[in-house]
């Protein structure tokens, strides 16, 4: 190596500034309970499983009933352009689809958006599936077998 690049390679750089973290208000539980309403994507027939909350006005910090819509993969990469083509689907026809979702699933999203929950603490009134709680470690202390006196 000769002088110059040493030079460049050892030349001082502004610090970046630390991002600002991202206002999200849909936690995961959230999103995944949204999920769970649909049992297939919203988007024109698909009869593939939902797997994306999808931001109608692609503002992550929008969470509002009326900007999400559930989305299989394929659908969720054509709203946003990620197909041969490079086209979108129209904003207009995705909030076409919210506008005529059925009462019972408009209710229940509406419930679960309303309610605030933390990602990171645990809630104990969560929609999660009890099967995945760890169970209680048994007091074999207050477990009365009818032993009592039996053995030394």
């Amino acid at each position: 190596m000769n002088r110059k690049d040493l030079s460049r390679s050892y030349t001082r750089r502004e610090p970046e500034k630390p991002k600002e973290p991202e206002k999200r208000v849909l936690s995961p539980s959230q999103k995944n309970n949204i999920r769970l309403v649909f049992e297939e994507g919203e988007y024109r027939g698909c009869h593939r499983a939902p797997h994306e909350v999808h931001h109608i006005n692609e503002d992550k910090t929008d969470d509002s009933y009326k900007n999400l819509i559930v989305l299989c993969g394929a659908c969720h990469d054509d709203a946003h352009g990620k197909n041969p083509k490079k086209q979108k689907i129209p904003r207009e026809k995705l909030y076409g689809i919210v506008k005529r979702r059925a009462s019972n699933k408009e209710k229940r999203i509406k419930e679960i958006l309303s309610k605030k929950s933390n990602p990171r603490k645990s809630n104990k009134n969560s929609d999660f599936p009890k099967l995945l709680e760890m169970p209680k470690p048994l007091d074999y202390t207050k477990l009365d077998l009818g032993l009592k006196g039996k053995f030394y």
